[in-house]
């Protein structure tokens, strides 16, 4: 009999995780909504108000795209914000800081996101 190693042993072998990714959640939170909707008892569940009594607008938003985070809406203008650092680390999907619209004197919103300009002059973009 051979003396017991981790190299002979399979029950000492590492254990290979998946990992999990953003996309996958959010497709596994999908199906259960759905289907946690369309279950008995819940097919009335509402996930908006439609209460005459509320007060504001409520808007929500899930991208399901990727890509689209925090650093592609508002990126680093200049070296002070950080440019080149996010070019180094995004070479593929870096927003052009010379496109970027001013929203902040490090900082910039991407130029596809024009139309929220209005809100957010007027304070009203979070």
């Amino acid at each position: 009999m051979s003396p017991h190693t981790s190299s002979t042993c399979t029950a000492c072998a590492p254990i290979e995780r998946k990992r999990l990714s953003r996309r996958a959640v959010l497709k596994g939170a999908g199906a259960v909504t759905t289907v946690a909707v369309a279950a008995p008892g819940w097919g009335s569940a509402a996930f908006a108000s439609n209460n005459a009594n509320r007060i504001g607008d409520v808007v929500v938003n899930i991208f399901l795209r990727g890509g689209m985070d925090g650093l592609s809406v508002i990126a680093p203008l200049d070296e002070d914000g950080g440019a080149s650092f996010l070019a180094a680390a995004r070479p593929t999907i870096n927003v052009n800081p010379a496109t970027l619209l001013p929203i902040h004197e490090n900082f910039g919103l991407n130029p596809v996101m024009a139309p929220l300009m209005g809100v957010f002059n007027a304070g009203r973009l979070a």
